[in-house]
């Protein structure tokens, strides 16, 4: 019963901080309803090959998709991090862990249905949907770690962005295993070599936001 009563409190929280943010969600909902669907069928009809087509693709969703996968919460956990009274909502509410594998979960069914529909067109769009569900388990591992420790959504944006551009232009992220981004297509073979850590690596880096989070808890 204490268990029911926490899940459906956690979702109307969900619910009030999706009203909150509003139309900044249409931000990612251009790049991935109207953009890249647009840029696709663009390639298709110049060279008229999918196989163009499915490169563009696993180019573009490596680009975006991740990074866009932390739009919604970072704008959504502005209130319980940087304003005046977040004190106020934190006791409230308690621990936030769970909102962010709501906004995690909402992200990703919205992915799965967006590459449902391109699947018709396209083949090994699964493969390559996995991929953007490790690397956007990744990236909000990343915000939820930065703005808990780091008390600030700037901040946590910052490192995402820095990480964001260091993994796609700079080639400079030390570990290649802790870059989301990679030219190859995804195989079996490469969810083993790399991806399945960089798994690990979003896990450890939830636990640790998860410890930060626990700690403002008690702190208020």
């Amino acid at each position: 019963m204490r268990t029911g009563t926490h899940l459906t409190r956690e979702f109307r929280l969900f619910l009030f901080q999706l009203r909150d943010v509003k139309k900044l969600l249409l931000i990612p909902g251009v790049f991935l309803i109207l953009l890249i669907p647009l840029l696709l069928f663009l390639t298709m009809k110049k060279y008229e090959d999918l196989s163009y087509a499915e490169e563009y693709l696993e180019l573009l969703a490596q680009y975006l998709m991740p990074v866009l996968s932390v739009w919604g919460p970072g704008f959504a956990f502005v209130n319980l991090i940087e304003s005046e009274g977040e004190e106020v909502h934190y006791v409230n509410h308690r621990m936030k862990d769970s909102q962010m594998l709501l906004w995690l979960g909402l992200y990703l069914v919205f992915l799965a249905l967006w590459f449902g529909i391109v699947g018709i067109w396209l083949e090994g769009v699964w493969m390559e949907y996995l991929r953007q569900v490790i690397s956007c388990c990744f990236y909000t591992g990343l915000l939820y770690c930065v703005m808990y420790w780091g008390g600030s959504m700037t901040l946590a944006f910052l490192a995402v962005g820095l990480y964001w551009m260091a993994s796609l232009f700079a080639h400079q992220i030390p570990l290649d295993i802790l870059n989301c981004y990679d030219p190859r297509t995804m195989t079996a073979e490469l969810l083993e070599e790399k991806y399945i850590y960089l798994m690990l690596a979003a896990a450890v880096l939830y636990v640790f936001g998860l410890i930060g989070n626990r700690q403002k808890q008690q702190f208020h």
